[in-house]
C-alpha cells in the first residue's frame, strides 16, 4: 500500500523451515545447541516481532540469505517478519547510505541522517499499523517491535 508520497512497503510471504533436516549434516551435538538456543530466544523475544526492512525480495545477497535465515527463524517458534519498501528517490538514496553506514563502509553515512529519518518515520508508521503494537525500535535496517507496556 503506497503512503502519501508514493512509497509501498509490503511484507515477503517467508514459509517455516524445520532446522531439523540439518542434523545429518551437523551433528547431534550442534543440534541440540541449535534447539537450546532456539528456546532460550523464544522466551527472550515472546509478544515481539523482529521485523527486517530492505530494498528487494530478489537477487542480491541480503534477499537470498533472508530468506533462509528468517525460514529457519520461523521453524524455530520465533515472529521474524521481512518488509520490502520501494518508492521515492530520496528513500532510495537513504537505505542505499544506511546499508553502507551498517556495512562499515565510510563516505555517504554522515550525509544520510536527514534522509534516514524520512525512512524510519516511514517504518515506524508501518510498523505500528500492521502489527499493531503502539511501541517500535525502529533502525533505518531492522526494527524489533515491543508490546505496550501494561
Amino acid at each position: 500500500m503506497p503512503d502519501a508520497r508514493g512509497r509501498r512497503i509490503e511484507e515477503v510471504d517467508v514459509h517455516a523451515l524445520d532446522a531439523a533436516r540439518l542434523e545429518p549434516l551437523i551433528g547431534r551435538e550442534r543440534m541440540a545447541r541449535y534447539e537450546a538456543i532456539a528456546e532460550a530466544t523464544q522466551e527472550r523475544f515472546a509478544g515481539r516481532a523482529v521485523v527486517n526492512v530492505n530494498s528487494t525480495a530478489t537477487g542480491g545477497g541480503v534477499a537470498e540469505m533472508l530468506q533462509t535465515l528468517l525460514a529457519y527463524g520461523r521453524g524455530a517458534g520465533l515472529d521474524v517478519r521481512w518488509l520490502v519498501i520501494q518508492g521515492d528517490p530520496e528513500s532510495s538514496r537513504s537505505r542505499s547510505a544506511s546499508t553502507t553506514a551498517s556495512t562499515g563502509a565510510l563516505g555517504t553515512a554522515a550525509s544520510s541522517a536527514r534522509r534516514s529519518a524520512s525512512t524510519t518515520r516511514l517504518l515506524r508508521g508501518r510498523t505500528r499499523r500492521s502489527f499493531g503494537r503502539s511501541s517500535a525500535r525502529v533502525t533505518s535496517c531492522s526494527c524489533t517491535i515491543r508490546s505496550p507496556p501494561a
